[in-house]
């Protein structure tokens, strides 16, 4: 029991009571940060994107072997791209605010040509969104709208013979300094509203098995190699360590979670779309 009433010595607690003020105190500070800036968001366009198949002839595994053809036409390569494009400020962005000679644009690099673009889904038939191929080349195609309020949007579907799977944006909106926002990539399971924390509750938990189990292997060393009470300061070591160890358990997940989830809108979700 000697140990027990060490580690809750007054000194200790204190400090740890402290130093957990201190970091409540940064963390609400830049939260409050985040909030404001958030608030002042004008309108900001932003897309996610997915690429759902990706066919080639050229391989060398199938090369000769296989012929795509879209139409009656041979084409060396099929790829479908999907891309969700939505308001994600606090403004509404006008159509009319659109600078004619730098529209909203996606473009694959200069070979390729696309096939087909359609429209899956939009938030609202009002905002009447458009998606068309451009006539003066063959790799790009054009967004138009009305008006996207905060989180109005559509998602896309473009058929190309692009290595890339993915397209470059551009485009030049009044109001709208930052331009069209690369949101990242989004898996499958995002894509269709499904939740990635059901997917990757499996290594979270073993991870937060990992983490306990480390903390016991630890504090049973300290008892039982060591011969004597652990000191306060080996229980906050180990802690950390514990966490340390915790945080490298969970990283792969969390990577996931954060950077490959869905962002926009969970009504432009594709659920009820046939891929």
């Amino acid at each position: 029991m000697e140990w027990i009433r060490g580690a809750l010595s007054p000194g200790w607690v204190g400090s740890a009571i402290s130093l957990t003020g201190l970091l409540v105190g940064l963390i609400s500070i830049v939260a409050a940060l985040l909030i404001y800036r958030a608030s002042r968001v004008g309108g900001r366009l932003a897309y996610q994107r997915h690429c759902a198949v990706r066919i080639s002839s050229t391989l060398r595994e199938v090369s000769g072997d296989v012929e795509i053809r879209f139409r009656g036409r041979r084409v060396p390569h099929l790829t479908k791209t999907l891309l969700v494009i939505w308001n994600s400020g606090k403004a509404t962005i006008r159509g009319r605010d659109i600078v004619s000679d730098d529209p909203v644009q996606f473009a694959f690099p200069n070979g390729s040509e696309i096939l087909h673009a359609r429209l899956l889904k939009a938030t609202r038939p009002h905002i009447k969104f458009e998606v068309t191929r451009r006539a003066d080349v063959n790799n790009a195609v054009t967004c138009s709208f009305d008006y996207l309020d905060p989180r109005d949007g559509a998602a896309i579907e473009i058929l190309h013979t692009s290595v890339e799977r993915y397209p470059l944006a551009s485009g030049t909106i009044r109001g709208v300094p930052t331009g069209i926002c690369d949101a990242g990539r989004v898996l499958q399971m995002g894509l269709h509203g499904r939740s990635l924390i059901r997917f990757y509750w499996f290594p979270i938990v073993l991870a937060w098995l990992g983490l306990l189990l480390v903390m016991g292997s630890m504090m049973t060393y300290v008892r039982l190699v060591q011969g004597g009470p652990p000191r306060p300061g080996d229980i906050v070591l180990l802690l950390y360590i514990a966490a340390f160890a915790g945080l490298l358990l969970t990283a792969p997940a969390l990577y996931v979670l954060g950077v490959l989830r869905r962002r926009f809108p969970k009504s432009l979700s594709l659920e009820d779309l046939e891929d």
